[in-house]
């Protein structure tokens, strides 16, 4: 994936050339932009400003609060879908920073397919992969998921931090604060894992040049030796 800055006049001197420091500059807004595309959070620690936007979303709801985007910069908002809240107040602050989201979204181009290669990609039964996903999260009880959480909170470390609102950590910080009970959060933990495991599927089905291969036939291997053998030969 390639960034693309288009030099301004101001970024150059009376004889065209680029001042230096432009590049660290233009270094640190790809940085940024990468992340955001790939759906990185920007940071650990949730600021005032941000903070502000969530409590916004959650009081007016997230129609509203893309409506507000919409308002304020309206091409970031026609790119962003009103229910990516985390997206919506991500180009709210950029707004408030003079920065647009869909511009900067804008100077990623598409990219370029730097070798020749067969991609697989492994699926499993949708059935036995949410029963998969269900004994994982009570595994991870069993060996101590709990304990874990209660020692980073007894660390100061609460659900402020980005990091703290994963699945798995933020469903029991909302135990160990009376929102719901253990066993609950339990199977909240298991619902938005296979959620999130959907969503996962959803994406690398876009990867058009994979080969998909079930995991559960018989002869998956099989098959993709003869895929290799026959990409080679060609």
């Amino acid at each position: 994936m390639e960034y693309v800055h288009q030099a301004q006049y101001y970024e150059t001197d009376q004889m065209g050339i680029i001042h230096h420091s432009n590049y660290i500059r233009w270094m640190e807004e790809a940085r940024i932009a990468y992340m955001d595309e790939m759906d990185f959070p920007s940071g650990e620690l949730e600021d005032d400003r941000r903070a502000g936007y969530q409590e916004l979303a959650e009081r007016i709801g997230e129609e509203a609060l893309h409506a507000l985007l919409a308002e304020r910069d309206p091409e970031s908002a026609a790119v962003i879908h009103p229910h990516n809240v985390r997206r919506v107040i991500r180009a709210l602050e950029m707004h408030d920073d003079g920065v647009s989201y869909a511009q900067q979204k804008s100077q990623f181009s598409v990219p370029r397919e730097h070798y020749h290669a067969l991609w697989f990609g492994l699926m499993r039964n949708r059935e036995a992969l949410y029963e998969r996903i269900n004994l994982r999260v009570d595994l991870m009880f069993e060996q101590g998921l709990v304990d874990e959480v209660r020692g980073l909170m007894d660390q100061g470390l609460g659900d402020a931090l980005t990091s703290m609102q994963a699945i798995g950590y933020k469903e029991i910080i909302d135990a160990f604060d009376g929102v719901m009970s253990m066993d609950e959060a339990r199977e909240l933990i298991k619902m938005r894992s296979r959620r999130y495991a959907k969503r996962q599927l959803t994406w690398f089905r876009r990867q058009n040049d994979a080969v998909w291969l079930y995991i559960d036939e018989e002869n998956v291997i099989e098959r993709a030796c003869s895929l290799v053998r026959e990409f080679l030969q060609n």
